[in-house]
């Protein structure tokens, strides 16, 4: 090597090592800024709409596709509009992609951070204790069945079911109070099943739907003409309600509604990062989540896997939580699951004792219509309301 190479050799190792240095910090910085961007994932929701059952009880499961076209259809045909609502509001059921692997797709970002509020843990009065174990009471299961009311056969044949259910009515049906007193009187748990926003703009046209667009008068005021629609029950989930559900302005308003009128929370849990259970118990609201879906598939094997899932899960906790819908499928496997329970050490409960082992100083009271305006539309306190909300007509 001549002095001359040697000489133009050490600036070349220099230059080097300043650029593997800065592809080094290039590479640091790109990762880093990745880490920051929202996780898009794509979830599927499945949506199907069951042709309501006439009295004489048909053997053949016979369904109907949903899609847009059909809203659509039947909302420009008048005549149309009354199947409509008697089959498609009431039978639609939103998972995402955990729970469902065909239908709609929509977009799902990272988990919404939660909105701080001003409540203490001085403002919550109900706490949450631990149950007794499965091995001292046997397991414990909580079977609620959604969308009671408009599909009237199946809807009474699952009240006649010999067994503690807990019965959920949606508070568009028809001859609602009737509906559900008939169901008290077989011992069935009534709830009233809420109609929430979901993702997409699915389902628009429900009547009574509680949107996240609403100022909070206008949300209050759905809230409690929905409430108003009978009376007896003891608590709510949600409707649908994959996009509401994660609203926690939204949620902390229907969280204090409930525990104004001393009533619980139950959510669906129809997308995964839903805010509802952290609203409930931020604001002291006594709560359960769902942890089973028995009839998303409309067969009969669907459900009766659906229900050993359930009893896989009772076997490791305290009590578990499956919802289901007034389908023929699930009437028939619930009929010949029920009579299984007493061999296997399983007792079916209704939603309110769990809430009351659980929640031991919430006062649950039934829900009582509000005939004489005790409860105008006044703004709640300031800690809930989304600043955009306030002075909103």
């Amino acid at each position: 090597m001549t002095k001359k190479q040697a000489s133009l050799l050490a600036p070349l190792n220099i230059f080097c090592l300043i650029l593997v240095l800065g592809l080094g910090i290039s590479l640091l910085l790109t990762l880093s800024s990745e880490q920051d961007d929202p996780i898009k994932e794509e979830v599927i929701l499945k949506n199907i709409i069951k042709q309501q059952k006439p009295k004489d009880a048909p053997e053949q499961i016979v369904t109907k596709p949903f899609s847009d076209e059909n809203i659509m259809s039947s909302l420009e045909d008048n005549e149309d509009l009354a199947v409509f609502f008697d089959n498609g509001l009431s039978i639609f059921t939103e998972l995402e992609e955990d729970d469902a692997n065909t239908g709609i797709i929509v977009s799902k970002s990272q988990e919404i951070p939660e909105k701080h509020s001003e409540i203490t843990k001085d403002d919550v009065a109900v706490k949450s204790v631990p149950l007794k174990t499965n091995s001292e009471i046997g397991g414990r299961i909580i079977i609620i069945i959604d969308d009671m009311g408009i599909n009237r056969y199946w809807s009474d044949k699952i009240a006649e079911l010999q067994a503690p259910l807990t019965l959920a009515y949606l508070p568009y049906a028809d001859d609602l109070q009737s509906q559900a007193d008939s169901a008290k009187k077989n011992n069935h748990h009534l709830m009233m099943h809420m109609p929430m926003e979901a993702l997409g703009g699915n389902m628009e046209a429900t009547p009574g739907l509680l949107q996240s667009n609403y100022t909070q008068n206008e949300f209050l005021k759905v809230l409690r003409e929905n409430m108003n629609k009978f009376e007896g029950f003891s608590g709510i989930n949600n409707h649908m309600g994959s996009k509401l559900t994660r609203d926690r302005t939204k949620m902390n308003l229907i969280m204090q509604e409930l525990k104004d009128k001393n009533l619980y929370f139950i959510d669906s849990k129809t997308i995964h990062d839903s805010v509802a259970a952290k609203a409930a118990e931020q604001a002291g609201v006594p709560y359960l989540v769902r942890d089973v879906f028995l009839d998303h598939e409309e067969n009969i094997e669907y459900v009766r896997n659906a229900l050993q899932t359930l009893e896989k899960k009772v076997e490791k906790h305290e009590y578990a939580v499956a919802i289901g819908h007034p389908k023929e499928v699930t009437y028939m496997a619930l009929k010949e699951w029920l009579p299984t329970l007493k061999n296997k050490n399983i007792t079916l409960v209704n939603a309110d004792q769990i809430i009351a082992e659980k929640y031991p100083m919430a006062e649950i009271h039934p829900y009582e219509i509000d005939r004489d305006g005790r409860n105008p539309i006044t703004p709640l306190a300031v800690h809930i309301i989304d600043p955009k909300d306030v002075g909103s007509p």
